[in-house]
């Protein structure tokens, strides 16, 4: 585990300058180590052609969950590689949760799940 203020600093610091998180109105809901939960509502500027929430829109809240929980040490993580699957479309007011668990730590970080999901679920 990492060291508990190091920890709240790194945090501090992507809350601070995490520009496009803030533009898409995402709120940090909790954060430990290789954990996060954020949450976004989905806006109108966020919505399709079809009146449903953008995949990009979707897709950019299970990345910054990821960023919260694999830089949550510390050490700089980018993601290699991402996928999304869309198993329900999120309208316009729909507060979307995404969760993010580490599972592994040795030589890379892989994340187990990343759901975005409505606030009910």
């Amino acid at each position: 585990m990492p060291d508990k203020l190091i920890a709240n600093k790194v945090v501090e610091q992507m809350l601070l300058n995490d520009h496009f998180s803030k533009h898409m109105g995402m709120e940090l809901l909790k954060v430990k180590d290789g954990y996060s939960k954020i949450k976004m509502v989905v806006t109108k500027q966020m919505l399709n052609a079809f009146g449903i929430a953008h995949g990009g829109a979707t897709f950019s809240l299970a990345d910054s969950a990821f960023a919260y929980a694999c830089n949550f040490d510390g050490k700089v993580t980018v993601a290699l590689d991402l996928s999304v699957s869309y198993p329900k479309a999120a309208k316009e007011n729909d507060v979307l949760i995404a969760e993010a668990k580490q599972i592994n730590t040795k030589h890379t970080k892989n994340i187990k799940k990343i759901i975005p999901a409505g606030e009910d679920a």
